[in-house]
């Protein structure tokens, strides 16, 4: 998983038939679709599905709207697929693919199921594969770009600490801070009851008496002023 993080930022893009793809975007993926090329929209791949993908993914969002409503590009470009087929587009396909894959590997997401409370009119949402989570350093550069109008490189610059203080502070200013204070101790017990409850329904007996016990710890140290 680690691996899907670092590739986000990090992964290079190939050169084939003389062009330098760039990270494959969102407006690649959505221009090949509208053409319904094959590596996009499922099919067998043929080699003018390749040559106009490496060209798409060579260019930029605003290159790309060039070159569709540009009548000149199109000599260009019908010459330099006549070069590159004269070559030979097996190994080429190969590499775009690879390059699909690499730029297409995303976090997997956890499956969210609905467990309702015993004896409460409430229902306790549970997920599967908890662990797999957003790294923190994104949800920082997140939400100095989306709230605080930073550009990618001044997110990612920012210092740490005054990065966590941004962040902590956007999250307190729409009720969803996780700052430890006594509600902290209200979101904890809410937290060890669903799982106690969620156990009971599962049928795992040791599993409710674990949660049962980390609850009355929860609340002892609550009672002597510990949290």
């Amino acid at each position: 998983m680690a691996d899907v993080w670092f590739k986000s930022l990090f992964l290079d893009a190939p050169v084939i038939f003389g062009k330098r793809l760039l990270p494959f975007s969102l407006a690649h993926h959505f221009i090949l679709r509208v053409f319904k090329n094959a590596y996009v929209v499922g099919g067998t791949p043929d080699d003018g599905d390749l040559l106009s993908a490496i060209h798409i993914c060579s260019r930029t969002w605003e290159q790309n709207q060039a070159t569709v409503l540009g009548k000149d590009s199109v000599l260009i470009l019908r010459t330099w697929a006549w070069t590159c087929s004269r070559i030979g587009t097996t190994t080429a396909h190969e590499s775009f693919l690879t390059y699909l894959k690499d730029f297409q590997d995303v976090p997997d997401h956890a499956e969210i199921i609905d467990v309702p409370a015993i004896n409460e009119g409430e229902t306790i949402v549970e997920l599967k594969a908890c662990k797999v989570v957003a790294p923190t350093e994104f949800h920082l550069v997140h939400t100095l770009m989306s709230k605080y109008g930073m550009s990618e490189s001044e997110a990612w610059n920012m210092p740490l600490n005054r990065a966590q203080c941004y962040y902590d502070t956007d999250k307190e200013a729409v009720g969803e801070s996780t700052l430890a204070d006594d509600s902290d101790y209200d979101r904890q017990l809410d937290i060890l009851r669903g799982k106690a409850n969620a156990a009971y329904l599962a049928g795992d007996l040791e599993e409710m008496k674990r949660q049962d016990d980390a609850t009355e710890e929860l609340c002892a140290k609550h009672r002597r002023g510990e949290i």
